[in-house]
């Protein structure tokens, strides 16, 4: 892709949870359009460091960071570390998350997995949206990784699960407010699949678009840029714009 035709040079990205999966495949697109990308990791830091060496290779500024966005500290300690190794901070992915089945009053379900599932889907990504926003530039974007379970749970164990997810839907439409002063946009991308999302597709719209956020659509000018991954008929939609 010609440098002039990138939309998100000189911008400083970090996705969550990139060193495998729909995290990685994500980290790649925002190289590609020109962004600098910092990835976080729990684990998987050789995967980490695959991830970031075909960054690198783009041209563009990477870096890979542990933190386990389960344990309350972290997050905010993961944000200055981004800031303090690039400068700033203009769009944030959270996708790190995990899922445990578990059926409510069953004896045989992990309390203490289903508490570490709450800690690190909703308030892991509560205290990183929150020490994002003390310090992302104007016009910046928050993006989370939704599940289509949050507002319809078609099967059974999925209560946890379900809720932890419906919990960022609620919380995004609050934090959307409060920063819409400084241009900042927080959007939701609801799906989900079995395994890791690969078949990515990526295309541009411009214009005028509504995003939903849960049942409430957020209004803006500019462009929309949509990054649809798909594995078998499960969908998940990222949305991160750019304004004109």
């Amino acid at each position: 892709m010609a440098e002039n035709t990138k939309k998100l040079v000189g911008k400083v990205a970090l996705v969550t949870g990139g060193s495998r999966g729909l995290g990685a495949e994500i980290a790649r697109a925002l190289a590609d359009e020109g962004a600098d990308v910092a990835i976080s990791y729990a684990v998987s830091e050789q995967k980490a460091q695959a991830v970031t060496r075909g960054i690198e290779i783009k041209g563009v500024r990477t870096a890979a960071f542990q933190a386990d966005q389960g344990i309350p500290a972290q997050p905010e300690g993961l944000i200055q570390a981004v800031v303090s190794q690039f400068g700033g901070l203009d769009i944030l992915v959270n996708n790190a998350a995990v899922s445990i089945p578990g059926l409510v009053g069953s004896p045989k379900t992990d309390m203490a997995a289903m508490d570490r599932q709450w800690a690190v889907n909703a308030l892991g990504v509560i205290a990183t949206i929150r020490a994002a926003a003390k310090v992302m530039r104007n016009g910046g974007r928050i993006i989370s990784v939704g599940s289509g379970v949050a507002t319809r749970v078609g099967t059974e164990g999925l209560a946890d699960y379900a809720g932890s997810k419906a919990a960022v839907v609620g919380y995004s439409k609050g934090a959307a407010r409060d920063l819409a002063s400084r241009n900042i946009t927080i959007n939701v991308g609801a799906g989900w699949s079995h395994g890791y999302r690969h078949g990515c597709t990526l295309r541009v719209e411009n214009g005028r678009h509504d995003v939903d956020v849960g049942d409430q659509a957020l209004r803006s000018f500019g462009r929309d840029r949509r990054r649809s991954c798909f594995s078998g008929k499960s969908r998940s939609v990222l949305h991160y714009r750019r304004s004109t």
